[in-house]
């Protein structure tokens, strides 16, 4: 186990970093309860119905799709 930690911040270093810099600052800007209240948000925003509040909450899903894809491709060709 302590080769493969060895291991992780010696050969990949820069991958590891990144990994673990993406996931702070997913956390840090608090995307997932956005993506989880929102809804809400919109219905304590002065949306009538839920039919609203939801249907409010779709370019908000689709930017995030969009992101993720492009975050994915991105990964992938660069290594």
């Amino acid at each position: 186990t302590a080769q493969l930690i060895k291991e992780l911040f010696t050969t990949y270093k820069q991958i590891a970093i990144l990994g673990l810099g993406l996931q702070f600052w997913q956390q840090f800007i608090g995307i997932n309860t956005v993506m989880y209240y929102g809804p809400k948000i919109m219905e304590t925003a002065g949306f009538d119905s839920n039919t609203d509040a939801i249907l409010t909450s779709i370019p908000l899903a689709l930017t995030n799709m969009i992101g993720t894809i492009i975050a994915i491709k991105t990964i992938d060709t660069r290594g």
